[in-house]
């Protein structure tokens, strides 16, 4: 079933000669995204919502995650999901912190009133629960 899978796959989203992990067209596809997303919170009304930018990060971010777990077991025959959640973190929490800490930094200087409602929502921002945070705050 993985043979398939990676013939489909290869056929489909060709790699790059130097690329061992990732399509070129995961770059763009990413990219297009994440210009819905921004333009929808920059008020464009044909983005609305950016639904489709979140749309396409789940379904890219799916395959991707899915193609690291194939990997894992074409190496070594089972599912390593300590060693997946490690990969994850290792990639999402340097950005992720910077990202905070600037904003941190930018509350700080140009709109102290907010920084009450940041500081409230640090921790699960930055542990990844602040969807559910919100919901059963």
């Amino acid at each position: 079933m993985l043979q398939f899978y990676n013939r489909i796959v290869n056929y489909l989203f060709p790699r790059s000669n130097n690329s061992t992990t990732l399509f070129p067209a995961v770059y763009g596809i990413r990219a297009v995204a994440v210009i819905f997303i921004l333009l929808s919170c920059l008020g464009f009304s044909f983005a609305k919502g950016g639904s489709i930018g979140y749309s396409i990060l789940f379904v890219v971010s799916g395959y991707l995650f899915t193609e690291s777990i194939l990997k894992g077991i074409e190496k070594d025959n089972r599912v390593n999901l300590g060693k997946f959640y490690k990969n994850r973190a290792i990639k999402i929490f340097p950005p992720l912190i910077a990202m905070l800490l600037l904003f941190s930094i930018i509350l700080a200087i140009f709109n102290r009133g907010l920084m009450p409602g940041f500081k409230a929502n640090f921790i699960p921002s930055l542990f990844q629960f602040e969807n559910w945070w919100v919901i059963f705050k």
